[in-house]
């Protein structure tokens, strides 16, 4: 873009923008408005479905557990009823701590046995980037001298007045 030559120009491209920042203001509004009352509209219907289609799979749930030798007759875990597949499948589990062992007393545990550390304990150092910054200060000389820097940048702002009775400044 070609720069401005005088501020007559720059009042100019401050009142477009003004006027187009408005305008999709505007245009966002009546479109969130449409969107809510799409979704009011749609919204109890698909709750309402929703439920019932909840409800009828927990309803097949508990016929197919108290079925499931009749239902897997053919062995596996899964069989098909008129096109629907409905079986059990395993989860991947989940490691817990048995009663009386908290995840702390656990970790511990496995930290005292390095094979087990090694394998079960995540240790994965990463830079504290914003305690660097907040002590940059204090550290300067130590930090720059392992190599790190600290880099403010300036960065272009305009803040709009958009108020729509608004008259340009100079």
């Amino acid at each position: 873009m070609k720069p401005v030559p005088t501020h007559e120009p720059l009042i100019t491209l401050l009142a477009t923008a003004k006027q187009a920042t408005i305008l999709v203001r505007s245009i966002t509004a009546e479109m969130d408005a449409e969107v809510a009352a799409v979704k009011a509209k749609f919204s109890g219907k698909i709750t309402t479905r929703a439920s019932e289609a909840e409800a009828a799979i927990k309803a097949a749930q508990v016929y197919a557990d108290s079925n499931r030798d009749e239902l897997l007759k053919d062995g596996g875990k899964s069989c098909t009823l008129n096109g629907h597949t409905l079986g059990w499948r395993d989860t991947p589990g989940a490691i817990k701590c048995t009663k009386g062992v908290t995840e702390k007393k656990l970790l511990a545990r496995l930290m005292r046995d390095s094979r087990l550390c090694k394998l079960f304990v995540r240790n994965k150092p990463t830079l504290n980037k914003e305690a660097m910054q907040d002590r940059w200060d204090r550290f300067k000389a130590k930090l720059s001298k392992l190599g790190a820097r600290l880099v403010v940048e300036e960065n272009f702002f305009v803040e709009l007045d958009v108020t729509p009775d608004a008259s340009p400044k100079a």
